[in-house]
């Protein structure tokens, strides 16, 4: 089964939970690097050199993960990328970088990708594409968004505006719309503490001139929304400061902080990124002998996350949830319904406390495949349980199938 396939397959079932919603569609770049792999990978089996400046070898990837922009639930991916770079690959100058067109640059995947997600998101009511600095591209800016599609991406360049000035020092001048506050969690290796952190807020409407760069083009400027979301009142060396463009109207101080909240979703494409690579799944662990074996478990594995993500992020909200039916089709609905009579205690503590049409309800039969307790006593269902769950569930899934198709001959 080809790359193409597999990733058609993991991309139908988004489309179809599209239909009349608001989506944001989270786009980003991982690296699988593969060189501990180095001397038993086959040659030209579908890898290459990384960014890593000591010749490591892999491949890159680009998934867009769609979220439902009201609830915040993950519903799946509308597009993904995978390639790898030649190992004898041109540097920046030799290739003449800045005056190649788009289309032919590395970069062109956050443009390739807003395209497949729009079509494939295309029964959608309105759809977010959310990117970082590095999907701060002019030709996109200018070619992607309509009435239907918006860009929401963290600035990298401080652009030229049409009435004179630059984009970053405009919105610094403007008058500030209020603040709230926010938990930054720590992270020891970036030297960043955990503390709340006070968020004041500007924005403003504004037309940004095309630049020289953009090769090609002949759109000669293009209306945006910029947002900034700075920390005040700290001595932090590293405070908060989200400069964010979008053509989405930002006209309140209301659709300004839905702005910021809508762009901090990026964690969850994050989360994916670390699933993949470390917890749980550490595909650059594989034995698989050839990149192209391994680009395909990638694709796999990505269906697999999703739902450990989707499990876990309902597990620990405090309201209803996520629905079944998004996560899981209606055979393993049936076939998770026959686990749980088989899960469930004698005991009202040992019973499965939710409906079969939420998420929750799912998520406990899979912990318990996982070596949970199922005592809501006990510690909340971590994300290593559920991967080790799911894969139960699925050898027991297809052992299940396989007797039933038998006995209905």
């Amino acid at each position: 089964m080809t790359e193409a396939i597999l990733t058609e397959e993991l991309t139908a079932r988004t489309k179809v939970l599209a239909k009349g919603r608001i989506l944001l569609a989270i786009q980003d770049s991982s690296e699988v690097n593969l060189n501990s792999h180095k001397h038993r990978l086959k040659q030209d089996s579908g890898f290459g050199r990384t960014d890593d400046a000591r010749g490591s070898i892999g491949f890159k990837i680009h998934p867009t993960l769609v979220v439902d922009a009201n609830s915040l639930h993950p519903l799946g991916f509308s597009s993904l990328a995978i390639w790898h770079r030649p190992m004898e690959m041109a540097d920046r100058h030799q290739r003449n970088y800045q005056k190649q067109k788009i289309e032919d640059k590395e970069s062109y995947k956050w443009i390739r990708a807003s395209n497949e997600s729009k079509e494939v998101l295309q029964d959608a009511e309105q759809v977010i594409i959310i990117q970082d600095r590095e999907g701060d591209i002019y030709e996109q800016l200018s070619q992607i968004p309509d009435e239907k599609y918006h860009l929401l991406i963290r600035s990298k360049a401080n652009r030229s505006l049409v009435d004179g000035g630059l984009l970053w020092d405009k919105l610094s001048r403007e008058q500030s719309q209020g603040t709230y506050q926010i938990t930054v969690e720590g992270n020891h290796r970036k030297q960043i503490n955990k503390r709340v952190a006070t968020i004041e807020i500007r924005y403003l409407c504004t037309s940004v001139k095309r630049p020289a760069t953009a090769i090609g083009n002949t759109i000669q400027e293009t209306k945006l929304y910029a947002v900034e979301a700075r920390e005040i009142n700290t001595e932090e060396k590293s405070p908060v400061l989200w400069r964010l463009i979008t053509t989405y109207p930002v006209e309140t101080y209301e659709d300004a902080c839905l702005i910021v909240q809508w762009y901090a979703c990026r964690w969850l494409i994050e989360q994916v990124f670390r699933l993949l690579k470390k917890q749980g799944f550490d595909i650059e662990s594989s034995e698989l002998e050839e990149g192209w074996a391994i680009r395909k478990l990638c694709i796999l594995m990505l269906s697999s996350i999703l739902k450990i993500i989707q499990m876990k992020l309902a597990y620990d909200s405090e309201e209803e949830g996520q629905k079944t039916e998004e996560v899981f089709t209606a055979t393993e609905q049936e076939c998770l319904k026959e686990l749980n009579k088989k899960l469930e205690g004698k005991t009202d503590k040992l019973k499965n406390p939710y409906q079969p049409q939420q998420l929750k309800w799912a998520t406990w039969i899979i912990g318990r495949l996982g070596a949970w307790k199922g005592y809501a006593s006990q510690r909340t269902i971590g994300l290593i349980t559920l991967f080790t769950g799911l894969n139960k569930f699925y050898l027991i899934y297809e052992g299940w199938t396989l007797a039933r198709d038998v006995g209905t001959r």
